[in-house]
């Protein structure tokens, strides 16, 4: 079709027909580095990754640069989902006389017209993003960036840049909730981004923009009744657009402001225990816990993680010292720098061969951490029991997190969701390098180490055979969580806190 005569052409912003919410947002993508429009379902979010391209390429890169066929990513998690959240609608929406879709081996594009300046918005899935390590982007768009792993996020930003422009934003949409939870988060809601963006970027270069489904007129009264139905925690998520409402995630109970305590000094009749998930390239995870004795009559041991060292791209034996200096120097305020008494580790923490090695050593990480005072047990890895112990913690507040000291697990909960083929395990069952899970495992062993549950007999044997009373001597599994006759109703789940 030929296009219209330059006087009869609407503007671009008629097109668009913006509300006031995405004007904000398409003035912010020509003014800031790092965009993110979220929160709530229905705001009008997903129509500026539909049009910011569009806006970028013709108002910046041509008509301000001057610079032709300049290209913009527009990415997602798979194909279908970009042709039903972008490319239907942009076909829909996007006038002959602007330009035209195209399909290469690569993947479809909308490319521009000459007096336009050419330019073109490249649809691209996420299914293994390493594959765009050698593209470059002016800009880059992302719907529902939280469905995307970290490591995306990165690999990602570091392809922005064109010859020519002087500015390549990177801009996401996206509800709350996924493996990109916690970064999102951290990034533009609580407004910490990591300290090397900050210095390479300013901390200017970050703005968030909260969409609700009431900026949005055009929203089907249909989508608000759906909306205003759901029950909570999916309710704050979807609709209000809450973060802190982390519906659908693996951990539904989790709540910061529930299970996140201020720091106290941990007394010495209470028993530490160390956790261990090993890591080299990968991050390296320890954890301690301070396990409240229980008492008669006033039963509460509840286990507190005091804190976590969460380091990668070290050797087992820096990992070794730095623990050791972090338990007896970091620490030290609340546990006096003592030691766990026992500390549970993953089974690679035993193996004779360094992953990153060429050749066997006698040394493991095992050895090392001897080396320094703390000895090393294999911990109870099993993965479907494991969660069940750690979100029944969870969910019962047994476990709690000193403020402060544990963000690599906290941030790690945030972002965690169940598997697809099995969602009673983490998201990838722990072969995704691409999902953070090292703090999650090493609080999941240690939970189901110092607990091993037992299958529950029935209540007139235990009435007969145990009675009420403790045990004027406990084991360790009692002074952990309470009385053999607990144990037997089920441990955490049959406990009374």
């Amino acid at each position: 079709m030929k296009p219209a005569q330059a006087g009869q052409l609407p503007s671009l912003w008629e097109l668009a027909n913006p509300t006031p919410r995405q004007k904000l947002a398409y003035f912010a993508i020509g003014t800031r580095k790092f965009v993110l429009c979220g929160g709530a379902s229905g705001g009008g979010k997903s129509q500026v990754i539909q049009w910011g391209p569009i806006f970028y390429l013709v108002d910046y890169a041509w008509r301000t640069m001057r610079v032709q066929k300049a290209e913009v990513g527009v990415f997602c998690e798979s194909f279908p989902m970009l042709e039903d959240r972008q490319i239907r609608r942009c076909k829909d929406s996007y006038p002959d006389w602007l330009g035209s879709f195209r399909r290469t081996d690569a993947g479809p594009h909308f490319e521009l017209r000459e007096e336009f300046g050419g330019g073109r918005v490249l649809y691209r899935n996420l299914d293994e993003p390493n594959k765009y390590r050698s593209a470059s982007y002016a800009a880059i768009f992302v719907e529902e960036l939280t469905l995307q792993r970290p490591t995306d996020f990165h690999v990602l930003r570091q392809r922005l840049g064109w010859s020519g422009l002087d500015h390549s934003p990177f801009v996401g949409a996206t509800n709350p909730g996924g493996p990109l939870h916690g970064l999102c988060k951290k990034i533009w809601i609580d407004r910490h981004p990591p300290d090397e963006m900050v210095d390479t970027y300013g901390p200017d270069a970050f703005i968030y923009i909260p969409f609700g489904y009431k900026d949005n007129p055009h929203l089907a009264k249909a989508r608000i009744d759906a909306l205003n139905s759901m029950p909570e925690p999916l309710r704050s998520a979807l609709r209000d657009g809450n973060w802190d409402a982390f519906a659908g995630m693996f951990f539904s109970s989790f709540s910061r402001r529930e299970l996140v305590i201020p720091t106290l000094e941990v007394p010495a009749t209470w028993t530490l225990y160390g956790g261990l998930d090993p890591g080299w390239a990968s991050p390296c995870s320890f954890g301690l816990y301070a396990v409240e004795p229980v008492h008669h009559k006033m039963r509460s041991g509840h286990v507190y993680k005091v804190g976590t060292y969460y380091e990668a791209g070290k050797n087992s034996t820096q990992h070794a010292n730095d623990v050791a200096s972090w338990l007896k120097d970091d620490l030290s305020p609340w546990t006096g720098g003592r030691f766990p008494r026992q500390t549970f580790a993953g089974r690679d923490a035993f193996a004779h061969k360094d992953r990153h090695a060429i050749l066997s050593s006698e040394a493991t990480m095992a050895s090392e951490f001897q080396r320094v005072g703390l000895n090393l047990t294999p911990a109870i890895t099993a993965r479907v029991p494991g969660w069940a112990q750690f979100r029944g913690a969870v969910d019962r507040r047994i476990l709690k997190f000193f403020d402060g000291l544990n963000e690599p697990t906290l941030a790690e909960m945030e972002a965690a969701l169940g598997d697809d083929t099995n969602p009673e395990d983490l998201k990838g069952r722990g072969n995704d390098p691409g999902i953070p899970d090292h703090a999650l495992d090493e609080t999941r062993g240690v939970l189901m180490s110092i607990y091993r549950p037992v299958a529950p007999i029935p209540k007139e044997q235990r009435d007969t055979e145990f009675g009420d009373d403790e045990p004027e001597h406990k084991t360790p599994m009692q002074r952990c969580f309470g009385s053999r006759r607990q144990a037997l109703t089920g441990g955490f789940a049959g406990r009374r806190i």
